[in-house]
């Protein structure tokens, strides 16, 4: 018999360590997108596309006022500067258990839209920070580990680019 799929029961947000978690409505998280270009050469029939590594990531979170600590996280110069870590608690209606997922994301403030205000309704403010890095666990395992900077992918603790940093004399953690 199938089960009921995992939903996301809970979540708490951390900008630079501070807990925002009652005033976070909401996270998007980064797209994983790889950088593709179309290549064909002499005997192929057509093209095929190869990665080029991957494209700019970015995570936004909406909050229910104008955020203190994001609003302290855009003064941040330096790219990495700014860390958000998000915890959240997916479970499924079947079973017992929950899966703690794991967001840790580290990046500069590129925008804060402070959207319009509205007498009598909640006022809602976007943050969005491009990320540096970002890193996935799962249970407390790592699933994914993502260092733009120092040129790193981990997937499932193994580094997915080992054979290219090893060529360049360059260390895998």
């Amino acid at each position: 018999m199938a089960g009921m799929p995992r939903v996301l029961k809970n979540f708490t947000v951390f900008i630079n360590g501070s807990h925002e978690g009652t005033v976070v409505k909401s996270v998007t998280l980064p797209v994983l997108e790889r950088k593709m270009e179309e290549v064909r050469t002499g005997t192929m029939l057509g093209p095929v596309k190869v990665s080029l590594g991957l494209n700019a990531m970015s995570m936004e979170i909406t909050a229910t006022e104008e955020n203190v600590a994001a609003l302290s996280a855009w003064a941040s110069m330096s790219h990495g500067g700014t860390i958000w870590r998000f915890a959240s608690a997916h479970s499924s209606d079947s079973t017992e258990d929950t899966q703690a997922i794991g967001i840790l994301a580290r990046g500069k403030m590129s925008k804060v839209d402070f959207g319009s205000a509205e007498a009598g309704n909640l006022k809602e403010t976007k943050f969005t920070l491009e990320l540096s890095l970002y890193s996935r666990s799962v249970n407390g395992a790592e699933q994914l580990y993502i260092d733009m900077i120092n040129g790193i992918e981990r997937v499932n603790g193994v580094t997915i680019n080992a054979s290219y940093l090893a060529a360049l004399g360059l260390s895998t953690q």
